[in-house]
C-alpha cells in the first residue's frame, strides 16, 4: 500500500505521491531505473475523443476515465518511480485519478491539456517542484 499525505495538494496527489512525509523536490536524483508498471491497461470502454481544450470540470464520468488513463501514461503509467533526494515520487493508479476528478466542481476552468501537462512533470522535470506548480496551477486552483 502507497502512502497518502495530507501535506500534498490533492491535484500533486494524482500526480506522484512521495514516499516519506518531508516533502520532495530539490536536487534532480534523476529517474529510478525501474520500469513502468506495463500490466496495466485501459479497459475495453467506450470509445471518447479528448479535445485538448476540454474543461475537465464538465466531463462526463466516461471522459473522466479516459482523461485519467492518458494522464497516467503521460506521466509513466501506473507505478513509475523517479528517485528524488532519498525520497520516492510515483505515478498513481487510474482509480486514484478519476475518484479525485469526479470531485471537481463543473466551474473548473483547466483543460484536459492542462492535466497531461501537470501529469508529465513527473517525466520531463522529476523532482522539480518549480516546473510542477507552474504546469499544475491551473487545476489546483479547482480545488
Amino acid at each position: 500500500m502507497r502512502p497518502h499525505h495530507t501535506h500534498l495538494t490533492p491535484l500533486l496527489a494524482i500526480l506522484f505521491t512521495c514516499a516519506a512525509a518531508a516533502g520532495c523536490g530539490g536536487d534532480d536524483d534523476g529517474p529510478d531505473p525501474a520500469e513502468p508498471d506495463a500490466g496495466a491497461a485501459a479497459p475495453d470502454a467506450e470509445v471518447v475523443t479528448l479535445e485538448p481544450t476540454d474543461p475537465i470540470g464538465l466531463m462526463s464520468p466516461a471522459e473522466i476515465e479516459a482523461a485519467c488513463w492518458d494522464a497516467i501514461e503521460a506521466g509513466g503509467g501506473e507505478g513509475y518511480i523517479v528517485q528524488c533526494n532519498g525520497f520516492q515520487q510515483y505515478t498513481p493508479l487510474v482509480s486514484d485519478c478519476i475518484e479525485l476528478m469526479e470531485t471537481l466542481e463543473p466551474d473548473c476552468a483547466a483543460t484536459y491539456a492542462d492535466l497531461l501537462s501537470c501529469s508529465a512533470t513527473i517525466i520531463d522535470a522529476p523532482c522539480d517542484t518549480a516546473v510542477a506548480d507552474t504546469r499544475c496551477a491551473p487545476l489546483v486552483a479547482c480545488y
